[in-house]
């Protein structure tokens, strides 16, 4: 009897980047903010993907079981053009209530 598994027929398809579709489209936003959320090289990983994505704005954390997931506190980079800010550890309600407060800061100023 052969030795199979279920995995051998699996096939995979490649998913849309959602974050650079938006970010690269005729229709974009005023404001494209991009997520990540990454296991290891924090700052590296992170930059990358500001960068490639093309988003204006990108939140980063570290995850694993410690930190971030099942956690109450998290800490982000905050990327800009041309500019970082490091947010200390914070409630993710404040985390929340500050990207909030940046956002209306944004559209505050462009209107």
């Amino acid at each position: 009897k052969k030795n199979s598994n279920v995995f051998d027929n699996l096939k995979f398809t490649k998913n849309v980047d959602v974050l650079k579709e938006v970010s690269k489209s005729n229709c974009r936003p005023k404001l494209v903010i991009g997520f990540a959320a990454e296991t290891e090289n924090l700052l590296e990983n992170s930059l990358n993907k500001f960068k490639n994505k093309r988003c204006d704005w990108l939140f980063a954390n570290l995850v694993s079981e410690k930190v971030g997931f099942g956690a109450d506190d998290n800490k982000l980079i905050f990327f800009k053009k041309n500019y970082q800010e490091n947010w200390p550890t914070l409630s993710k309600r404040k985390i929340a209530e500050k990207i909030t407060q940046e956002i209306f800061q944004y559209f505050k100023k462009s209107a």
